[in-house]
């Protein structure tokens, strides 16, 4: 029985804790954005979204100009975003 209690108790231990994983933080204005290759661009000037309130996309002011990134190209964490892109591919985007 007491077993049965101590498995128990750490299958519960672990789906709270892939629960809380699979939770990105949510994209915000001001969030530093990286390149895949570990470079900072900026920050989040504006949130793109659909008219049902998904997130479609940012902007980002680099070099007195403003850029879009697509939210596939976007990964969420707690430090910030990071953008599947690397520099030299940021650097084309208009």
């Amino acid at each position: 029985m007491r077993s049965y209690l101590i498995c128990a108790a750490m299958l519960s231990a672990l789906s709270l804790s892939s629960a809380a994983l699979a939770q990105a933080p949510a994209i915000r204005t001001g969030q530093m954005v990286k390149t895949s290759d570990g470079k900072r661009i900026g920050h989040v000037y504006e949130i793109l979204k659909a008219k049902d309130g998904t997130v479609t996309g940012i902007r980002i002011i680099k070099d007195s100009r403003l850029i879009k990134f697509d939210a596939a190209t976007l990964t969420a964490s707690e430090t910030g975003l990071t953008t599947s892109l690397t520099n030299d591919e940021v650097k084309k985007l208009k």
